[in-house]
């Protein structure tokens, strides 16, 4: 079962481009990589295809980039008008990044890796401008202050469940002073999902959010 529509909004493709790889075609490709144990679910992949359809981002930063399940699946819903920084520690992750998306078989997610797909720390990030998405899907808890260089209005993604991130998320925020709201989106099997966040939502963001997770409660 696809995520539910959030804020109302209808999911469309970037005029003049193809339409993205489905959920299930990009988790088949990755689930059969080695190591994939903890790679996002299905549900997570189409929920975030339709949030960046939604969005159409201009700058992505993916914090824990692993495998390169959430990499490929930013790459191929978006085209050259959107950057992605990744940032990913771990030195097996980094080689089999590269190779898993950077050699894909799709031409779009392949190409988008060379031409506008950077590292974090190749890009002096600190100095880059603010984001107005920022997808997490794993490393550090404790996120660097420079990664929430957050434009107003930008979303963030989390993965999973991800409880100590999304703790340390929510502190960093409110130190800042920015106004949020989030909403868990879960399969009706109530396996593993996504939370979503909204910075500096309007009162009717705000109620819609309240709405969805009083249903959830329901």
């Amino acid at each position: 079962v696809g995520p539910k529509k959030w804020l109302g909004a209808t999911a469309t493709p970037r005029s003049g481009s193809l339409p993205p790889s489905t959920p299930a075609e990009i988790h088949a490709r990755f689930v059969a990589l080695s190591g994939s144990g903890q790679i996002a679910s299905e549900f997570a992949i189409g929920g975030l295809q339709q949030l960046i359809q939604q969005q159409r981002p201009e700058f992505v930063l993916e914090v824990g980039a692993g495998l390169g399940t959430l990499t490929a699946t930013i790459l191929d819903a978006t085209d050259d008008r959107t950057a992605l920084i990744y940032m990913e520690e771990d030195d097996w992750c980094r080689n089999s990044l590269a190779r898993n998306v950077g050699k894909h078989p799709n031409p779009r997610i392949a190409a988008g890796w060379w031409r506008r797909c950077w590292r974090a720390k190749d890009f002096h990030l600190p100095q880059y401008r603010a984001r107005d998405l920022l997808v997490l899907d794993g490393g550090s808890a404790e996120l660097p202050p420079e990664y929430l260089n957050l434009d107003h209005r930008a979303r963030i993604f989390v993965e999973g469940n991800r409880r100590q991130h999304r703790q340390s998320l929510e502190a960093q925020l409110d130190r800042g002073h920015r106004s949020w709201c989030r909403v868990q989106q879960k399969p009706y099997d109530r396996t593993k999902g996504f939370f979503l966040y909204q910075l500096d939502p309007t009162l009717g963001e705000r109620l819609w959010y309240l709405a969805i997770r009083l249903r959830e409660w329901f």
